[in-house]
């Protein structure tokens, strides 16, 4: 929640891969580790959103309008929306313990 003297910033960005297959998005695995994983949730306070390529720059008006300056949409693969409670806005996840991976299962599953 916003507090007073709390701007508004541009979206963080976070290498990923997303498999459209699975349903999935891996985020910061890396190659060599001999993967420890353990099963959780993510708590998302917004919806997560993938854009396709190596960097993506938001728009003037990214708050009010979700385009890229190149005019792209980033896709959402999780919607974040108003909840009446956090733990209604979560989505599978497991959290590599070594290399601090995490893979999140993006479809809706209840």
């Amino acid at each position: 929640m916003a507090r007073r003297g709390s701007y508004w910033s541009p979206p963080h960005q976070i290498p990923a891969e997303r498999c459209r297959r699975c349903s999935t998005c891996r985020i910061g695995f890396l190659a060599d580790c001999p993967h420890d994983v353990e099963d959780g949730w993510l708590f998302p306070q917004t919806a997560l959103r993938f854009a396709k390529g190596d960097h993506f720059v938001p728009g003037f008006l990214w708050g009010f309008v979700w385009r890229g300056q190149d005019g792209s949409t980033p896709d959402v693969v999780f919607k974040g929306g108003f909840r009446l409670t956090r733990s209604s806005r979560r989505c599978k996840a497991t959290r590599c313990t070594k290399c601090g991976g995490v893979t999140a299962q993006f479809a809706e599953t209840r």
